[in-house]
């Protein structure tokens, strides 16, 4: 994960702290969706970084079918 990731991670749980804690329930679901979209794009670069780890691993002889 990228220091920008985690910053903006950092952020987001702080924002969420926060607006619970002043029970600012529409501002909270808000960070919610945002905190799940910052997850679901983490998850992907991963999986993406994996594979192409894995294809890197595999060498020049890779075959498609």
């Amino acid at each position: 994960m990228s220091a920008d990731n985690e910053e903006t991670l950092a952020w987001v749980e702080q924002s969420l702290k926060r607006a619970r804690h002043q029970e600012q329930a529409r501002l909270t679901g808000l960070l919610e969706a945002i905190q799940a979209e910052v997850a679901f794009e983490l998850e992907l670069l991963e999986a993406r970084r994996e594979l192409c780890g894995g294809l890197a691993q595999s060498g020049p002889g890779l075959s498609r079918r």
